[in-house]
């Protein structure tokens, strides 16, 4: 699948810095993230990354934006069929997968290797429940030194942390 994903413990994705395609589409990511008008953000969104507005897409992008973070392709679905559209799960498949193409959406490699997904936005880490899987982002300032310390130490151009822990409803 295109786009970024992340995968365990230390993994780092993509180059140095955020990239550029990424903050050029942030503020249109934060509007489909929080806007008033949710079909209007994602489709602005798409047009945005170059995609088209197919029905999937948007309702990806809305199940997502209603959410508020990261579900695996199976959770996405559900949330689609909850709110009374009728897509199949190899659509949502689709869907996801040309939205990770386009930089709109990214993966973080779960619990037993099964992917979530969350809408590209502001610059962010994720931590991972080992219990359950759940995916929490947050803001990539709080790990700015250190992850600019590590690049210096290492070598690697980092971009993104997933580290793992224990989530509050786990504890």
């Amino acid at each position: 699948m295109g786009g970024a994903v992340a995968g365990g413990v230390g993994s780092t994705v993509g180059s140095g810095s955020v990239p550029p395609a990424r903050t050029e589409r942030a503020g249109t990511a934060r509007a489909c993230r929080s806007g008033p008008d949710v079909a209007e953000a994602c489709r602005e969104l798409l047009r945005s990354g170059g995609g088209r507005c197919t029905g999937p897409r948007l309702l990806v992008l809305a199940a997502l934006r209603e959410h508020g973070g990261h579900l695996t392709v199976a959770g996405i679905h559900r949330r689609i069929a909850e709110s009374g559209a009728c897509v199949s799960v190899s659509t949502v498949y689709r869907a996801v997968e040309r939205l990770a193409e386009l930089d709109l959406v990214h993966g973080v490699r779960g619990l037993g290797g099964e992917l979530s997904y969350g809408l590209v936005g502001e610059p962010h880490h994720h931590a991972l429940c080992a219990v359950c899987g759940a995916v929490s982002e947050f803001p990539y300032e709080l790990l700015a030194g250190a992850v600019a310390d590590t690049a210096r130490r290492t070598g690697f151009r980092l971009e993104s942390l997933v580290v793992n822990g224990v989530c509050p409803d786990c504890q």
